[in-house]
């Protein structure tokens, strides 16, 4: 049977485009059973997150010292009280506490984390200060009940890996810090960052404490 050349060039058109079409799905269908191809549950590494995202309601602590950022979520209560995220408003005293992942009992410290933050706020009346406050710098109202609020971090290390130092606005053990900041406060969790400087003995130099941030939903009591 002989075909007119009308019609053999329109099927080769159509056989072109079924194969392309072809194609396309196994294309599709290749991403699709590929093993962790565009999958956000392929257990690949993520971000850390900073400023600003979500990471409620476990709450978070976290900076960049040593070239490496440290990020904390567990809650724990340091010093033997529940400080874990308090407002005690009595005091005009906010404390944040975050911790890594818990150690075995300790001969003499006892049971407790291989790392942790404590940010402690003081001189904070949360329903009168202007938010944002940057400490030492944003005017406070005038019949504010406390004197200037200090901004206190330390980072505890149970293991010899990491440094244990202390900084505040004011000065501390071993080191300052030198920018501080409460950028948000919705309902009673608070966002902030910070940034410091600390003497490191084993180093034998001063270390820049960058990109610290927490957030972190507070308790009133």
């Amino acid at each position: 049977m002989e075909y007119s050349n009308v019609y053999v060039c329109s099927m080769k058109r159509r056989c072109a485009r079924g194969f392309a079409v072809v194609l396309l799905l196994l294309a599709c269908g290749g991403l699709v059973l590929l093993p962790g191809c565009n999958d956000p549950a392929d257990g690949a590494p993520r971000p850390t997150p900073g400023p600003g995202v979500n990471i409620l309601p476990e709450g978070i602590i976290q900076a960049n010292f040593l070239n490496n950022y440290f990020s904390y979520r567990q809650p724990y209560n340091y010093w033997g009280q529940e400080t874990a995220q308090h407002y005690v408003s009595a005091e005009g005293t906010v404390y944040l506490t975050r911790a890594s992942q818990q150690l075995a009992d300790d001969p003499v410290l006892g049971p407790g984390p291989a790392y942790l933050y404590s940010i402690v706020l003081e001189g904070i009346d949360l329903d009168q200060l202007p938010i944002p406050y940057v400490f030492g710098q944003t005017p406070l109202p005038a019949n504010y009940a406390y004197a200037q609020p200090r901004f206190y971090l330390l980072h505890e290390s149970r293991l010899t890996d990491l440094p244990t130092f202390e900084i505040a606005t004011n000065g501390a053990a071993n080191g300052i810090i030198t920018y501080a900041e409460i950028t948000h406060k919705e309902g009673d969790a608070l966002r902030g960052t910070f940034t410091g400087v600390y003497s490191d003995p084993l180093l034998q130099q001063d270390v820049s404490v960058l990109d610290g941030s927490f957030h972190i939903r507070i308790s009133r009591r």
